[in-house]
Formats: C-alpha cells, structure tokens, sequence
C-alpha cells in the first residue's frame, strides 16, 4: 500500500516551501495567485490530504462546532441540525452532533465533552435547568443557545417568538370559528414549549374563551404516535373539540 502523498512533496512539486503550502491550505497568510494555483494544482494531482488534527494543533482551530441536541430522532431537531450544518459549510465548519438525552448537568459527565472536546464552538439545543452551570459552561468556549436560553442573559441566543407564534396559531382558529380549542403539547421543561402554552392561553383570554385545563395534554415526548394520541382522548365530558393546535 502506498504512503498517503506528504506536504514536502506538494511543495516540491509546486516549486515552493512546505511553509508556503500550508498558508495555502490554512489561508493564514496571503499568497500570490500563480503560487496559489501551483500549490492547488500539486495538491489536486498528488491527491494530497491535510491532517485536520495537526492543522487544529498549529493553527488553534479545529473547524469542528458541537451541537447539542436533546433527541436526533426528532425531525424537529433534525431540521434545525440540517440548516446549520449547511451554513457552517459554507464557512468550512463541519458540525459534531452529540445526543446529550434531554438533560445535561454538572455531575453527570456530559459537560466534560463540552470542556475537552476540539471543537471550536457549541450550539446548545437542550433544556436548561441549571443556570449557573449553564452560564459558567458558556464561558469556556463560544457558545448560542438555540430555542432553549435564559431570559435577561448575556448569553447569546438565536429563537422565534413562540408566545406569540402559538397565539397567531389559536387566534387563526377562533377567527374560524372555533370555541373548544385543545392545546396538544411537549415537555414543559423546555423553554419553547413553556411559551407556547402562555401563547394558547392569552389567545383564548383575549377572546374571552374560558380556560378548560382538560383541553390541554402533555405528550411527555416527541413522537408523532403521542400526538396522535393526545388528539384521540377524549375530552373529560364526552365533549369532542373544534379544534386542535397541536406543537409537539
């Protein structure tokens, strides 16, 4: 079997030093155009492949982001993972998913991946339930919350309004003509789904619609089938609903 092609003999090939190829390959210093595209060419022919874990150990960059995700069987995070990962590319990042199993702590062990891993960032999708702990972890590499983050901190964050996306949901069904609205529901221990219940109810206040707490069902998961059968159960008085805004 032969040896994978070294930087010394894309250099050699390219007429330049070893140091000269790997500003190309790092973009850390700028290069003419013609030395640019000898060295492009050589490594194109050569076939040559950079070692990504020495090139994190010099330059201090690993390219890699680590996302923390609640449940990968979730289309709901699955979409959130799929455009980040197409938007990190566009930058040269590659994104390290890592199912942290919808809760993550100081004494479990799972913030260790977090302190020790080369990754050169983390976007954080999981439930917080530890502030201190949250803030002290966001410190120690560059860090967003994604959905899930603290009110009033410095933390960055990137999320909708889901108060209010869940009130324009309920308000679009009352306009229609519905009274007996349910409200289909995910844990609560997530931000978002916390919003989205205050959105149902404020929208029925505001119609002047009681509050029937029957009419709201906590899945407790995220699979279609608990969905399915939350809008099955029937309502405590034999009653059926006119309508069903369902956010798992």
């Amino acid at each position: 079997m032969n040896d994978l092609p070294s930087i010394d003999a894309v250099a050699k090939m390219a007429g330049v030093s070893a140091a000269t190829v790997s500003r190309v390959i790092n973009g850390s210093k700028p290069v003419s155009p013609e030395t640019r595209r000898r060295v492009e060419d050589s490594i194109k022919r050569l076939g040559y492949r950079a070692n990504a874990f020495g090139r994190s150990l010099s330059t201090g960059q690993s390219r890699l982001l680590l996302v923390l995700v609640p449940d990968f069987a979730n289309p709901y995070y699955a979409e959130i993972v799929s455009g980040a990962a197409a938007v990190a590319r566009q930058s040269g990042y590659t994104l390290l998913p890592v199912d942290l199993e919808e809760s993550w702590s100081q004494g479990d062990g799972s913030l260790e991946a977090v302190y020790s891993s080369l990754t050169d960032g983390v976007i954080n999708m999981v439930p917080i339930t530890n502030e201190s702990t949250m803030v002290d972890t966001a410190r120690r590499k560059p860090w967003v919350n994604c959905s899930e983050f603290l009110p009033g901190s410095e933390v960055p964050y990137v999320s909708i309004d889901h108060r209010q996306a869940a009130c324009d949901a309920v308000q679009y069904l009352i306009n229609r003509g519905h009274r007996h609205i349910a409200l289909i529901n995910s844990d609560e221990r997530f931000l978002y789904a916390r919003q989205r219940r205050e959105g149902y109810e404020l929208a029925l206040h505001r119609a002047g619609i009681e509050l029937r707490p029957e009419l709201v069902r906590i899945a407790g998961c995220h699979e279609l089938s608990a969905g399915q059968s939350g809008c099955r159960r029937p309502v405590g008085d034999g009653a059926a609903t006119d309508g069903c805004f369902r956010c798992l």
